[in-house]
């Protein structure tokens, strides 16, 4: 029986001829993003100098790509981190359905974040703030025609850029499904734990319904902000109606979330329509709530922080909190009594709390950025 030696390259790929140290190979199995390299017969000696016959592993298809899927990696870090938090669970725990729910849920308020960071910039800092004091447009011609609209048209107008946030979130997401891994027939069913599982690696189905379920937590995020400040304000039906309805739609959304239906293959048919329905009403939601927004009313004036805001970011700070701290119990009072388990089996707590923190990061590094460019030194 021959030897074989199998060469792997490492990040920095710079071609099967060299390293394989020949200058004609071919490849024998694989494609162009994942291969086997062998010398091609009559040019070269195949062997190396232990005598074994060369081969080598070409991956680079694998370790990089085009900027945009770079910048969807990073973008979407936090994310998953939140996802891999479900297989960091410790053994027993990965089918249990309170552990995944809590993992969604944490996964759901990265969502409610990453909204909550862009209509804070684009409502509460434009919008609200700096469109109300002229010594803030004044030089600035991208912004300046913003001062002669009454606040809720402000925010009907700019509520335009969380929306279009929303739907990056949702392209980068489905870029999932372009990656080679994912190519193949559909897996027999979902949840398998095995890496030689197919369904460990063909999840297009239960991330196309969770896809949808963050892409409407994400915008009935954004119209309860902008109905907080609104409602209030005009204490009519019309306002307060939109505004339970955000908060229905929201609650059905998480709700969704944490149903076991949802990992089934294909989908029990009633939670794949709930999960369509909810997706349009929460699009027709936010078409309604721009509409109101943007209606007439009597003069008033901006003052302060954008009204409502403040109470969303300490909601959903006390939501995670608790969360978080559910999770961890449900590891710790579920820990087996014997054997022992790497951080006591808090590893997914800890991996999700990493993702907060990742996003807290992005947030706030947004936030300030854009803070200190309106400032000019002042504090309005």
């Amino acid at each position: 029986m021959g030897t074989t030696e199998i060469r792997v390259h490492g990040v920095a790929d710079r071609g099967p001829e060299a390293m394989l140290d020949r200058p004609i190979v071919s490849r024998v199995a694989g494609d162009r993003d994942a291969g086997f390299y062998r010398v091609r017969t009559g040019f070269g000696d195949p062997c190396g100098a232990s005598g074994a016959t060369l081969e080598g592993y070409r991956w680079s298809g694998l370790t990089g790509g085009t900027a945009s899927r770079t910048f969807s990696l990073v973008a979407l870090l936090p994310f998953m981190l939140a996802n891999i938090a479900i297989w960091m669970l410790p053994p027993g725990h990965r089918t249990g359905r309170a552990g995944k729910a809590l993992c969604r849920l944490l996964a759901a308020t990265l969502t409610a974040m990453y909204t909550l960071a862009i209509a804070g910039v684009a409502l509460d800092l434009v919008a609200w703030q700096c469109a109300e004091y002229p010594r803030c447009l004044e030089g600035r011609r991208e912004i300046s025609w913003l001062g002669g609209l009454a606040p809720g048209q402000r925010l009907a107008l700019l509520a335009v850029l969380p929306i279009l946030a929303v739907a990056l979130l949702w392209w980068l997401s489905g870029r999932t499904w372009q990656l080679p891994e994912d190519a193949g027939a559909a897996a027999p069913r979902l949840g398998a734990d095995r890496l030689d599982t197919p369904a460990f690696w063909d999840n297009r189905a239960l991330l196309l319904r969770l896809r949808s379920l963050h892409v409407a937590i994400g915008l009935a995020t954004l119209d309860l902000t902008l109905l907080l400040t609104l409602a209030p304000h005009d204490r009519g039906f019309p306002g307060y109606a939109l505004l339970a309805a955000s908060a229905g739609l929201l609650a059905a959304a998480l709700t969704l979330l944490c149903l076991p239906q949802l990992e089934q293959h294909g989908g029990v048919l009633w939670t794949r329509r709930a999960v369509r329905l909810l997706h349009l009403g929460t699009i027709t939601l936010t078409g309604l709530t721009l509409g109101y927004a943007a209606a007439p009313r009597a003069p008033w004036t901006a003052v302060g922080g954008l009204p409502g805001y403040d109470v969303l970011v300490a909601v959903l700070f006390a939501a995670q909190m608790g969360l978080l701290l559910a999770l961890t119990a449900l590891v710790l009072a579920r820990q087996p009594v014997r054997g022992r388990s790497v951080l006591l089996g808090l590893a997914a707590p800890l991996v999700v709390s990493l993702a907060i923190g990742l996003t807290v990061c992005y947030d706030s590094g947004l936030s300030y950025g854009v803070a200190e460019y309106l400032d000019r030194g002042s504090s309005p």
